[in-house]
């Protein structure tokens, strides 16, 4: 059995030495790129969310629509004017029929919300917590 002489080690070893290096060095095409996520920072406004209208959709799940409204002058900052939304659950689908009568919702129901705005970071610009969904 032959043995590698000093020579081919030390190759072996800066080989070893520069591919980990290599594997920590940035891409020149993703330089300039901007990561998206974390730390993020929001300033939180109070609002409230009016249900405008409750309906079934193709895949048995029903589509609530919602409208948000701002409660004080100052979060004119996060937008103009009611925004008419549609309510999804974390997974991003709509609810389901049993969720919905388990709640009783339906439409003329007024939520307190939060809405906040993002001002520092790149995650959500715009995320809205109806208070009394929050922990479930």
């Amino acid at each position: 059995m032959q043995y590698p002489g000093k020579s081919s080690l030390l190759a072996l070893k800066l080989f070893l030495l520069f591919g980990a290096a290599s594997s920590f060095a940035v891409d020149s095409e993703d330089a300039g790129r901007s990561r998206v996520g974390g730390p993020c920072s929001y300033q939180d406004f109070p609002a409230e969310a009016v249900i405008t209208g409750v309906y079934p959709v193709s895949d048995g799940r029903l589509a609530v629509e919602y409208e948000l409204r701002s409660l004080k002058g100052d979060s004119a900052s996060f937008m103009e004017g009611p925004m008419k939304l549609e309510w999804r659950m974390a997974d991003g689908l709509q609810p389901t029929p049993e969720f919905v009568k388990r709640h009783a919702i339906e439409a003329g129901k007024h939520y307190p919300s939060r809405v906040r705005k993002i001002i520092k970071g790149t995650c959500t610009p715009l995320i809205v917590e109806i208070e009394e969904f929050e922990d479930r």
